[in-house]
């Protein structure tokens, strides 16, 4: 059942039926009347599709008319389509076929912004519902051109004159740039990667605009692609400084660490104030395990920075990999006092610290690395760790666990609670964690050495030998696995092998703190 408001349309529809046809006839015969009496022809309208025209843009001073055969353009639909013009349509309004409109129209412009250029190919000969198409060109200008009407006028050869007003948009390439700036900050590079290449296709000489595209590139992880974009930057402008550092920032993700050190050498050379570049040179270099380089360039970029807290976070990093841990802290301490909200540095200091048994005050910057970054998963993993070593079972599980749930995946922490459920004598369910972490990491020896542990301590000699031996498979030169062995041997009363065992554990003289035998 219809409501009353439907019912009321309804029942109006049908009392005014016998109204509407009577109107219907009224109009027709006002309409065909005239051109029955009058040879002249109908009335003719002007009609542009689309109504918003992004225009063509061009640099130079020569006409459009010649333009139009270079760089053709058309615009349909609201996007723009190349080798094609667009059309303005051109036809009667009349459309029974009586008297058409007789006369050819002649097509100008009338109105429009200096800098907006229209040229007609073929202005309308025949008749009826005739076309002609239109090229529209805007000369290039700092700033963009948004919904600016243009009105075109048409004029028959009686005297006949309508008007037409559409509308043209042209976007500079600047704004594009700013339009992409905005997009990549808010993380939605596809679209910044899209106004880039809107900036490139109306100014390819525009070098700004292949820095920034090749920066969202990167951010997506397409390296090569972002490489191609800065090399273009770079080719356009060789002093273009800030991309050859982008480049290095590329190229040292990319872990091609020598073409970084390169990138990193142009930028400073081009810019020699330019404390970043040396900060990540730097930071290269701690990658290719060069540290001594490193610490020169950390103290580069202090030079020209000191409040630089990454180059102090970059030097400590170099200095505590070299064990030369008190001048690491120093380091780590002149970060965080520059950059106290860094979680990464109080992390930092907490590996430093755990190492040399600083165990509280470890504690205390794995937590201010938590507390800035509660998904900190490696800071509670090594929290988990130094607890470990505090014989602090109960703690190091529920620290464990948090690091597991934060990052399922994470060997790491379902060793550290293995390591914490053995400390508790808690063997089976050591064992499983162990199992756990080489289901995810099968070729990390000190979870397979922790694991013949755990066996050893059951009992199961000749299970935890096997487990052993695949440690030492992973890593010939595992000391204390080779130790642990001996043990096992030992247990076995193999005595012979045992000696063999622990000769080769006391030639060797690597030390895995995380791997001691438990209890």
């Amino acid at each position: 059942m219809l409501n009353g408001f439907g019912e009321y349309l309804f029942k109006g529809a049908g009392l005014t039926l016998v109204g509407a046809f009577i109107a219907f006839f009224a109009v027709l015969f006002s309409t065909i009347l005239p051109i029955m009496l009058s040879s002249e022809s109908s009335d003719f309208s002007i009609i542009v599709q689309p109504i918003d025209i992004e225009a063509c843009r061009f640099e130079s001073d020569i006409s459009p008319s010649v333009l139009q055969i270079l760089n053709p353009s058309i615009f349909e639909n609201g996007s723009i389509l190349r080798n094609k013009p667009a059309i303005i349509e051109v036809q009667n309004t009349i459309s029974y076929g009586i008297s058409p409109y007789k006369y050819p129209v002649d097509l100008k412009i009338v109105s429009s912004n200096s800098n907006i250029f229209i040229d007609f190919e073929n202005n309308p000969q025949k008749i009826p519902n005739f076309k002609t198409k239109m090229y529209v060109y805007v000369k290039p200008v700092d700033y963009s051109i948004v919904h600016y009407p243009v009105i075109i006028q048409g004029i028959g050869g009686n005297g006949k004159i309508r008007n037409c007003t559409f509308y043209v948009t042209c976007i500079s390439p600047q704004d594009y740039v700013k339009k992409g700036d905005n997009q990549s900050l808010m993380a939605r590079y596809a679209d910044a990667i899209e106004s880039y290449d809107r900036a490139i296709e109306l100014d390819p000489n525009y070098a700004l605009a292949w820095n920034n595209k090749g920066i969202s590139l990167g951010k997506q992880g397409n390296f090569e692609e972002a490489i191609k974009c800065f090399d273009e930057a770079i080719k356009l402008d060789p002093k273009y400084a800030i991309a050859w550092y982008n480049k290095g920032v590329i190229l040292s993700g990319w872990s091609k660490y020598d073409e970084a050190i390169k990138a990193y050498n142009e930028a400073a050379m081009l810019d020699p104030n330019d404390a970043m570049a040396w900060n990540n040179k730097a930071n290269v270099f701690n990658n290719q395990r060069k540290y001594d380089e490193a610490i020169k360039a950390c103290d580069e970029a202090i030079k020209l920075n000191p409040n630089l807290a990454m180059a102090w976070q970059n030097k400590g990093n170099a200095l505590g990999s070299q064990s030369k841990y008190d001048e690491a802290i120093k380091a780590y301490d002149e970060a965080i006092r520059l950059d106290p909200k860094n979680a990464a540095v109080w992390y930092n200091k907490g590996v430093i610290l755990g190492g040399r048994g600083k165990y509280d005050e470890a504690i205390k910057a794995y937590d201010e690395a938590i507390r800035l970054d509660p998904n900190y998963v490696m800071a509670w993993n090594n929290k988990g760790n130094v607890l470990n070593n505090q014989s602090k079972y109960d703690e190091a599980i529920k620290v464990c666990d948090e690091a597991i749930k934060l990052n399922p995946n994470l060997a790491l922490a379902r060793q550290n609670k293995g390591n914490a459920l053995s400390g508790q004598a808690k063997y089976d369910e050591a064992i499983k964690a162990f199992d756990e972490a080489i289901k995810l990491d099968p070729n990390y020896a000190p979870t397979w050495n922790n694991r013949g542990i755990a066996l050893k301590n059951k009992g199961k000699y000749d299970e935890a030998i096997k487990a052993y031996d695949e440690a030492i498979r992973l890593d010939p030169n595992f000391a204390i696995a080779w130790h642990n062995k001996g043990n096992a041997l030992y247990g076995l009363s193999k005595y012979d092998e045992a000696i063999e065992a622990y000769n080769k554990a006391n030639l060797l003289d690597t030390n895995y703190d995380n791997a001691k035998e438990l209890g």
